[in-house]
C-alpha cells in the first residue's frame, strides 16, 4: 500500500491531486490550514484511505511525524502570487516558500521518503522577452514569490546531490480549466461582462496545460525513479493568443471585441508604469504578458502523459467549467 502526503491539499490543484491519488489506490494524508468541505466529502467516501491533517507550514514541527511511513511527498503549500505591501508581508514569502520548505526537505531525508515532488513555478526564470525558455535558461527571478521558490529549488537540488533527496521539481506553465483564477478566467469574466480586449496582434504564443493533465503529469513523474534530481517544465501545447480569444468569444457571443495594436499597447503600458501606482503597475504587467510570447520547452514533461489523453485547448469545453453568462 502506497502512502502519500500532500501539502496545500485544500487548493485547486491540491484537491485534484488528492482525488487522483486516492483513485490510484494511495492512502493519502492531506495537509490543510483549515477545515475544507470538499475534503470532508471525499473522506466520507474513502474513509480511512484519507487522513486530513489540520496544520500550517510554519507549524511544521507540530505535524512532522505525519511523514512517518509516507512513500511520496507532494509539496504544493506556498504563499502565492501577490505583491507584498509591507516588509513583514515580503518576509512571509521567504519564511513559507523557502525556510519552511527547506526544513520540510530536511525532514524528508530524516524520515526516509522515497519521493518528493516540489511544485514550483516558471516564474523562477523571470522575463526573457521573446525567447523560448528551458530548464537551462539563466534565472532572473524578480518577485519575492519567484525568488523564494527559486531558493527552495536550489536547496532541494543541493540535498539531492549531497544526501540523495529523491526530489523532482515541477514547474507548471499557465494552467487553465476547473477552478482557475488566473489570466484565462479573468479574460472569460471580462468577456462575460461584455468586453474582450486584444493587446498586440494576437500572434504571440503561450505555453499552457489543462489542470487535470498537470495532475496526471505530476503523478507519472512521481512514480518514475529516474526523475529524481530533475526539473520538469510541465505543459502540453503552445497556442496562439488569437486562438485563446476565439475560444472565449465563441462562448460569449455578444461580447464586444476591441483590438489594441502593438504600438497602442506599449503606450498604455508606459503610461501605467509611469503613474507609479501599485495596482496600475500590476495591470501593465498583465497587459505585457498578454501581448508577448510566453513559450517554454515542454518536451520533457510530455513524456509523462499519453498524447491521446491530453485535453487540447481547441476541444476544451470552456463554458462548462467557467460558467455561462
Amino acid at each position: 500500500m502506497k502512502v502519500a502526503l500532500v501539502t496545500g491539499a485544500g487548493g485547486w490543484i491540491g484537491l485534484e491531486l488528492v482525488k487522483s491519488l486516492l483513485t490510484e489506490g494511495y492512502t493519502v494524508k492531506a495537509l490543510v490550514r483549515k477545515n475544507n468541505k470538499e475534503l470532508d466529502n471525499i473522506k466520507k467516501y474513502y474513509n480511512d484511505k484519507l487522513h486530513i491533517i489540520l496544520g500550517d507550514m510554519v507549524e511544521l514541527d507540530n505535524w512532522k511525524d505525519e511523514l512517518y511511513g509516507v512513500d511520496s511527498l507532494f509539496h504544493l503549500a506556498a504563499k502565492v502570487h501577490s505583491k507584498p505591501k509591507t516588509k513583514a508581508d515580503e518576509d512571509e514569502f521567504y519564511l513559507i516558500n523557502r525556510d519552511c520548505t527547506n526544513k520540510l526537505f530536511d525532514y524528508a531525508i530524516e524520515y526516509n521518503l522515497k519521493k518528493v515532488i516540489f511544485v514550483s513555478t516558471v516564474a523562477v526564470y523571470g522575463n526573457h522577452g521573446e525567447n523560448s525558455i528551458d530548464i537551462n535558461t539563466h534565472r532572473i527571478p524578480k518577485t519575492p514569490y519567484a525568488i523564494s521558490k527559486n531558493q527552495a529549488e536550489m536547496y532541494g537540488l543541493d540535498l539531492y546531490k549531497e544526501k540523495g533527496l529523491p526530489i523532482s521539481i515541477v514547474q507548471p506553465v499557465t494552467v487553465y480549466g476547473g477552478k482557475d483564477r488566473g489570466n484565462f478566467k479573468k479574460l472569460y469574466n471580462l468577456a462575460n461582462k461584455g468586453v474582450l480586449i486584444r493587446f498586440g496582434n494576437g500572434l504571440n504564443k503561450k505555453s499552457i496545460i489543462y489542470y487535470k493533465d498537470l495532475v496526471k503529469m505530476i503523478l507519472n513523474i512521481s512514480e518514475d525513479k529516474n526523475t529524481s534530481g530533475k526539473i520538469f517544465i510541465c505543459g502540453t501545447e503552445n497556442i496562439e493568443y488569437n486562438i485563446i480569444l476565439k475560444k472565449i468569444k465563441q462562448n460569449c457571443p455578444n461580447t464586444l471585441k476591441i483590438y489594441l495594436g502593438d504600438r497602442i499597447s506599449k503606450v498604455i503600458i508606459n503610461i501605467l508604469n509611469n503613474l507609479n501606482i501599485s495596482i496600475l503597475s500590476n495591470l501593465s504587467k498583465n497587459i505585457e504578458t498578454l501581448r508577448s510570447n510566453n513559450i517554454y520547452d515542454i518536451n520533457d514533461s510530455l513524456k509523462y502523459i499519453n498524447r491521446g489523453e491530453i485535453t487540447m485547448f481547441e476541444s476544451w469545453k470552456c463554458n462548462e467549467e467557467y460558467g455561462k453568462r
